[in-house]
């Protein structure tokens, strides 16, 4: 039976999570944001042994797909983002500039997606769950217990929503329908941070207190 490994590594200048998701004996990984430091990215691909497969992106600020450029000179491979994310991702470049990071150039998707897909690789199914309100289209992915949800919620917070296209509103909402619906025993993978569990956040916190 196929064994589902996460490792995760904190890379670029805002301390973004970026995720290897693979099963053994497959050995072909998901990339999950990988928002800086390629060279990490690519050392630990090597050190494992791992084949990229796809790359998901859980939204388009800059600070979670600085290292995909360097990533899709090397390996081609798919890129999966949602579709109310365009506008986001299309900003790229500019959003580099506005925070003074060095030049990042445009960013290519190859494959736009929407509530409800389902992306299926070797021993991997992740279903799109559509969870705007960090970004208009923000999405987690949703594998089995497990959920990667960039920068809609983190241990005892949730993600900001002063940026282009952030809706409080509506980033609560999308916490309470789409992800407070789960199991409590699933782990979230936030963007930034350590891992917590739903039933965790529903319980202790402060933005979400008393969900049902």
């Amino acid at each position: 039976m196929a064994s589902l490994r996460i490792e995760r590594y904190t890379v670029g200048p805002f301390a973004t999570n970026c995720y290897l998701v693979w099963t053994e004996p497959v050995r072909e990984a998901v990339i999950i944001d990988p928002g800086g430091d390629a060279g990490s990215i690519f050392q630990a691909l090597n050190a494992g042994g791992l084949r990229p497969a796809a790359v998901l992106l859980t939204h388009g600020h800059v600070d979670h797909v600085m290292a995909l450029p360097a990533i899709l000179a090397r390996y081609d491979v798919p890129v999966f983002a949602h579709e109310a994310e365009r506008e986001i991702i299309g900003s790229v470049p500019m959003q580099a500039q506005l925070f003074g990071l060095p030049p990042v150039p445009q960013i290519t998707v190859t494959d736009w997606i929407a509530e409800g897909d389902l992306i299926v690789g070797e021993e991997m199914h992740f279903r799109v769950l559509h969870t705007p309100g960090h970004s208009p289209g923000s999405c987690c992915y949703l594998l089995k217990e497990e959920i990667f949800v960039g920068d809609t919620l983190f241990e005892s917070s949730v993600g900001r929503t002063d940026l282009p296209g952030g809706d409080y509103s509506l980033l609560i909402r999308s916490i309470r329908e789409k992800l407070f619906v789960l199991p409590d025993e699933t782990v979230v993978y936030p963007g930034h941070g350590g891992e917590t569990t739903v039933g965790r956040e529903k319980k202790f916190n402060p933005f979400l207190r008393g969900a049902p």
